[in-house]
C-alpha cells in the first residue's frame, strides 16, 4: 500500500520527529487571525479547560491584538 502521508514523508526526508514536523508546518502557515485565537479560547471554555491557561492565552490574544493596531 502507499503511503499518502506528507508528515511521514517530511519525518522521514528530514530525520525529524512528529513534533519537529509539526513545528516546521506550522511556520510555513499564516499567524493566527484574532478571531482564530477568539474561537479557540471558546472551544477550550467549552471543552473545560483550566481557568488559568484560558486567562493567559486571552491576555496573550488581547497583547497581540495592540501590536497589531
Amino acid at each position: 500500500m502507499v503511503s499518502n502521508d506528507p508528515l511521514r514523508v517530511y519525518m522521514q526526508r528530514q530525520d525529524c520527529s512528529f513534533p519537529e514536523s509539526l513545528e516546521a508546518l506550522i511556520a510555513q502557515l499564516a499567524p493566527p487571525t484574532a478571531r482564530d485565537v477568539r474561537r479557540a479560547l471558546q472551544t477550550l471554555g467549552l471543552t473545560g479547560a483550566p481557568a488559568d491557561l484560558l486567562k493567559v492565552l486571552e491576555e496573550w490574544n488581547a497583547d497581540r491584538v495592540q501590536e497589531a493596531a
